[in-house]
Protein backbone atom coordinates (compact mmCIF):
# COMPACT_ATOMS: atom_id res chain seq x y z
CA UNK A 1 0.00 0.00 0.00
CA UNK A 2 1.38 3.40 -0.95
CA UNK A 3 1.12 6.53 1.10
CA UNK A 4 -1.15 8.86 -0.77
CA UNK A 5 -0.91 12.51 0.13
CA UNK A 6 -2.94 15.02 -1.81
CA UNK A 7 -1.13 18.06 -3.09
CA UNK A 8 -1.61 21.22 -1.11
CA UNK A 9 -4.01 23.49 -2.90
CA UNK A 10 -3.42 27.20 -2.66
CA UNK A 11 -6.69 28.90 -1.87
CA UNK A 12 -7.45 32.47 -2.67
CA UNK A 13 -9.91 34.46 -0.63
CA UNK A 14 -13.19 35.00 -2.45
CA UNK A 15 -13.17 38.09 -4.59
CA UNK A 16 -15.46 40.84 -3.44
CA UNK A 17 -17.20 42.92 -6.06
CA UNK A 18 -18.49 45.35 -3.43
CA UNK A 19 -16.12 48.15 -2.46
CA UNK A 20 -15.79 48.65 1.28
CA UNK A 21 -16.08 52.45 1.33
CA UNK A 22 -19.76 52.58 0.29
CA UNK A 23 -20.63 49.97 2.92
CA UNK A 24 -18.85 51.88 5.67
CA UNK A 25 -20.54 55.09 4.52
CA UNK A 26 -23.96 53.44 4.62
CA UNK A 27 -23.32 52.07 8.12
CA UNK A 28 -22.08 55.47 9.32
CA UNK A 29 -25.14 57.19 7.82
CA UNK A 30 -27.47 54.75 9.59
CA UNK A 31 -25.70 54.39 12.97
CA UNK A 32 -23.62 57.54 13.16
CA UNK A 33 -19.92 57.76 13.85
CA UNK A 34 -18.75 55.17 16.39
CA UNK A 35 -17.59 56.30 19.81
CA UNK A 36 -13.86 55.99 20.47
CA UNK A 37 -12.89 53.02 22.64
CA UNK A 38 -13.03 53.49 26.41
CA UNK A 39 -9.32 52.72 26.65
CA UNK A 40 -6.63 52.97 23.99
CA UNK A 41 -3.61 51.32 25.57
CA UNK A 42 -3.33 47.76 24.16
CA UNK A 43 -2.79 46.08 27.54
CA UNK A 44 -5.57 48.10 29.12
CA UNK A 45 -7.90 47.02 26.30
CA UNK A 46 -7.25 43.40 27.28
CA UNK A 47 -7.97 44.23 30.92
CA UNK A 48 -11.10 46.16 29.91
CA UNK A 49 -12.47 43.17 28.02
CA UNK A 50 -11.79 40.78 30.89
CA UNK A 51 -12.64 42.86 33.94
CA UNK A 52 -16.35 42.02 33.74
CA UNK A 53 -17.24 39.19 31.35
CA UNK A 54 -20.55 39.65 29.50
CA UNK A 55 -21.44 42.78 31.44
CA UNK A 56 -23.42 45.68 30.04
CA UNK A 57 -21.43 48.71 28.94
CA UNK A 58 -22.48 50.55 32.09
CA UNK A 59 -21.53 47.73 34.46
CA UNK A 60 -18.21 47.20 32.66
CA UNK A 61 -17.43 50.93 32.94
CA UNK A 62 -18.20 50.84 36.68
CA UNK A 63 -16.05 47.74 37.14
CA UNK A 64 -13.23 49.36 35.14
CA UNK A 65 -13.34 52.50 37.27
CA UNK A 66 -13.18 50.39 40.42
CA UNK A 67 -10.44 48.18 38.96
CA UNK A 68 -8.24 51.18 38.10
CA UNK A 69 -8.74 52.75 41.55
CA UNK A 70 -8.35 49.62 43.67
CA UNK A 71 -5.94 47.45 41.64
CA UNK A 72 -4.23 49.51 38.97
CA UNK A 73 -3.52 48.67 35.35
CA UNK A 74 0.15 47.73 35.42
CA UNK A 75 0.84 44.00 35.07
CA UNK A 76 2.70 43.97 38.39
CA UNK A 77 -0.29 45.59 40.12
CA UNK A 78 -2.70 43.03 38.69
CA UNK A 79 -0.48 40.16 39.83
CA UNK A 80 -0.12 41.68 43.30
CA UNK A 81 -3.91 41.87 43.76
CA UNK A 82 -5.61 39.12 45.71
CA UNK A 83 -7.81 36.68 43.85
CA UNK A 84 -10.74 37.63 46.09
CA UNK A 85 -10.32 41.33 45.20
CA UNK A 86 -10.21 40.55 41.48
CA UNK A 87 -13.28 38.33 41.81
CA UNK A 88 -15.16 41.01 43.74
CA UNK A 89 -14.68 43.43 40.86
CA UNK A 90 -15.41 40.68 38.31
CA UNK A 91 -18.84 40.13 39.84
CA UNK A 92 -20.04 42.99 37.65
CA UNK A 93 -20.17 40.32 34.94
CA UNK A 94 -20.68 36.57 34.98
CA UNK A 95 -18.18 33.92 36.13
CA UNK A 96 -15.99 36.25 38.22
CA UNK A 97 -13.42 33.51 38.87
CA UNK A 98 -12.76 33.24 35.13
CA UNK A 99 -12.41 37.01 34.86
CA UNK A 100 -9.91 37.06 37.73
CA UNK A 101 -7.88 34.25 36.18
CA UNK A 102 -7.87 35.91 32.75
CA UNK A 103 -6.69 39.19 34.29
CA UNK A 104 -3.82 37.40 36.03
CA UNK A 105 -2.88 35.38 32.94
CA UNK A 106 -2.87 38.55 30.84
CA UNK A 107 -0.64 40.33 33.35
CA UNK A 108 1.75 37.36 33.50
CA UNK A 109 1.94 37.23 29.70
CA UNK A 110 2.61 40.98 29.52
CA UNK A 111 5.48 40.63 31.98
CA UNK A 112 7.00 37.71 30.09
Amino acid sequence: MTNFRPKAVARKPPASNTPLKPLVAALRAFYGRPEPPAVRDPFEQILWENVAYLASDERRAEAWKRFKAEIGTKPSEVLAASLSKLMAIGRAGIVPANSANKLRESAQTALE
